[in-house]
């Protein structure tokens, strides 16, 4: 790329920061168009100025779990030679606001590729206005670094799907099965009552995606009357079942005699 499509380079500013919110189609296929959006939030004090947003990529593709760490890792602006797109934003971002952008990457820019499945290392940069001409840069006033899965295969005719499973259980509060009723109705209020963790879950988020696991103990508040008495183990004496050497009510001990019985050396009635 020409010198002169260069941004100068910018010193990163501490509270300005580049957020990512969408990217359509999440994994696009080889020669489809993709479409990021975002924010550049101004959380410093003072007015910034940020005049473009450019989406820059790397040459050289992520195929391991150790390149893909390792990205993350790396200096920013490092390994990004890749200009895939641009949008005018600002010029001015007011103290504690922000300012959306909108990245279109053409279909053909990424037909080149020639990995079936690819991921590209991705750094999304705020430029101030010292240029006004949008490039490549080694640093700038914010960036973020993220990657772009692409994917040239067919599609499926039945892809796979992914499932949000959450589980919604009681908290470890021993007052749930409290004798007091006070105790206990004041332990179900915290654990299913206004401002819980389940109901806050349940009304945040009301998405028909996602599938709750929902504990049925949370439906039915248990009573302490309610629960079973746990058996004990095999081989330990049940309340009221005699131990060995124990008195019982109805028999003798060892060294009791029974009526009728003689003791050894007296005889019995009737005997001489």
């Amino acid at each position: 790329m020409p010198s002169g499509a260069r941004y100068a380079a910018h010193p990163p500013v501490p509270g300005l920061r580049v957020v990512l919110d969408d990217v359509e189609p999440t994994v696009p296929r080889i020669g489809e168009e993709v479409v990021l959006r975002g924010r550049v939030v101004n959380g410093t004090g003072t007015q910034q100025r940020v005049g473009h947003v450019s989406v820059e990529a790397s040459w050289s593709l992520l195929t391991t779990r150790g390149g893909l760490a390792e990205w993350f890792t790396a200096e920013v602006g490092s390994g990004t030679e890749w200009l895939l797109g641009v949008d005018a934003v600002g010029p001015v971002v007011a103290a504690g606001s922000e300012v959306p952008f909108t990245v279109r990457v053409p279909g053909s820019t990424l037909g080149g590729l020639t990995e079936d499945r690819a991921v590209l290392g991705l750094e999304i940069h705020a430029h101030d206005q010292e240029d006004g001409l949008p490039g490549l840069v080694t640093t700038a006033a914010s960036t973020l670094r993220t990657v772009l899965a692409v994917d040239r295969g067919e599609e499926v005719e039945t892809p796979l799907g992914a499932s949000w499973l959450v589980p919604l259980t009681l908290p470890p509060d021993p007052d749930l099965t409290a004798d007091d009723d006070e105790l206990w109705r004041a332990a179900w209020e915290r654990a299913t009552g206004e401002g819980s963790p389940a109901r806050t879950w349940l009304e945040a988020f009301p998405s028909s995606g996602a599938t709750w696991v929902v504990d049925p103990a949370l439906l039915t508040p248990v009573r302490p009357d309610g629960l079973t008495a746990v058996a004990p183990e095999e081989g330990e004496p049940t309340e009221g079942e005699p131990t060995e050497g124990d008195v019982t009510d109805d028999g003798p001990t060892e060294e009791e005699p029974t009526e009728g019985e003689p003791t050894e050396g007296e005889p019995t009635e009737g005997t001489t």
